[in-house]
């Protein structure tokens, strides 16, 4: 038998929800073909009784989408392993063709993202403050530094890893946080599946592996391009999302809040001692101003820094194809 879809033409991605009965009549191991019957890359993830079927959807052929039993045949475009000690702590690396990701599974968050040219964007370092400690993605909670690299708030579950995507779990100690990451390989997903209170998410960081106000921009979803010497406290026009990057480097990283409930929410920049990035989605000085979930955010390393291009590659990488029965 065979699973046949229409899907629209947005996006890099699909994600197929199978349950019980169509996994009984599929098997172990799925093939996805194209309108044209090229086999597209494909992951199948167990989840519960059911599974997801990650789908590479980026160059298929029309709109149409089959899923039979067979071998995928899928290469691995990501690479993990369990680092024993970075910065402090035990780590998670997950390597993509776009950029590496250290993950410390005891914070519930990252204290790398290192790029091709082994330049590190967040370089979090366990002493000192905005040279090192304050650093990371997402450090979404404060005071109780839940979802922070270097601390050890979080326990995390075994990550769920294939040729396609590697999922994360982490829940804070207390019972009150809890969050999924979804890696690809040419971005991260972020959703925040509960929240103890109100929350923000920062980008603290480190643009081309130092932050240089001179040389350092962000480019934002109304167009703008600001130098990041400038402070500034606004709302972000909807699609939420943000680039910062370095002059002369053609590379950015990107953050994007999806959530409608979210939209409204003030976002806010300065550059903090000379030493890092303090971005936030939903920050106001002190304040936390988001309080939805689920939630859902993404952040990647893109190859490009200007607008248009930025607001071309950051869709057909965060729009998921919606896929409909044929």
């Amino acid at each position: 038998m065979s699973l046949d879809y229409t899907c629209d033409t947005i996006g890099h991605w699909a994600i197929l929800k199978l349950d019980a009965a169509a996994l009984a009549d599929l098997g172990t191991q799925v093939q996805v073909t194209d309108g044209k019957g090229t086999v597209l890359p494909s992951q199948l993830d167990r989840v519960g009784d059911g599974a997801e079927l990650v789908v590479r959807t980026a160059g298929m052929a029309g709109d149409r989408l089959s899923v039979a039993a067979g071998q995928g045949g899928t290469v691995a475009e990501m690479a993990f392993d369990t680092v024993k000690e970075y910065e402090g702590q035990e780590a998670w690396r997950i390597q993509t063709p776009a950029c590496t990701w250290i993950y410390h599974p005891d914070a519930g968050g990252f204290a790398s993202i290192i790029d091709r040219d082994n330049k590190d964007w967040l370089s979090f370092r366990p002493y000192g403050g905005s040279d090192g400690i304050y650093r990371g993605i997402p450090n979404m909670a404060y005071p109780e530094n839940v979802f922070h690299p270097g601390h050890k708030t979080c326990e995390s579950d075994a990550p769920l890893v294939g040729p396609l995507r590697v999922t994360l779990h982490s829940r804070s100690k207390d019972g009150k946080w809890a969050c999924r990451w979804e890696i690809f390989p040419d971005h991260a997903e972020l959703t925040v599946l509960e929240f103890g209170h109100p929350y923000w998410l920062l980008y603290e960081g480190t643009p081309g592996g130092k932050l240089e106000e001179e040389r350092d921009f962000c480019i934002r979803s109304d167009g703008l391009r600001r130098p990041l010497s400038e402070r500034w406290d606004e709302e972000l026009p909807a699609p939420k999302w943000i680039a910062f990057g370095k002059e002369g480097t053609a590379r950015t990283l990107w953050l994007h809040s999806h959530s409608p409930e979210h939209q409204t929410c003030r976002d806010s920049f300065w550059p903090m001692e000379q030493n890092m990035t303090v971005f936030g989605f939903g920050r106001v000085g002190m304040e936390m101003t988001m309080n939805h979930a689920p939630a859902r955010f993404t952040v990647g390393i893109c190859e490009e820094d200007s607008a248009d291009p930025l607001r071309t590659a950051i869709a057909a990488m965060t729009t998921r194809r919606a896929l409909k029965p044929a």
